[in-house]
């Protein structure tokens, strides 16, 4: 049987839509994660980290976790990521079947 009923609306925002702090205060309870894909980016990282870090969970407190995921990484950026304030997991240790990843 088909549904006669229209399509649900799509409801689009722009990034300008809603300040940090306005989205504090609307998340209420719910926790936020931000997961960063990572692989061999020793280099970038630990500024990216840090940035988010500062932005998001320090200044502003919308983020209850920032992760880093790291795809097999044959530099330092597990270490760079936990140095700069991320929980990092390897990728191989969620999802072992899916393989590598490219970062």
């Amino acid at each position: 049987m088909v549904s006669s009923a229209s399509p649900t609306a799509v409801t689009r925002h722009r990034h300008t839509t809603w300040s940090a702090a306005g989205l504090v205060g609307v998340k209420g309870a719910t926790r936020v994660s931000l997961v960063v894909p990572a692989r061999d980016e020793a280099a970038t990282v630990g500024g990216i980290v840090a940035a988010l870090r500062e932005a998001l969970v320090d200044t502003v407190p919308l983020l209850d976790e920032l992760l880093v995921i790291d795809s097999d990484s044959t530099d330092e950026t597990a270490r760079v990521a936990r140095e700069a304030g991320a929980t990092v997991y390897a990728a191989g240790g969620i999802r072992p079947d899916l393989g590598s990843g490219r970062g």
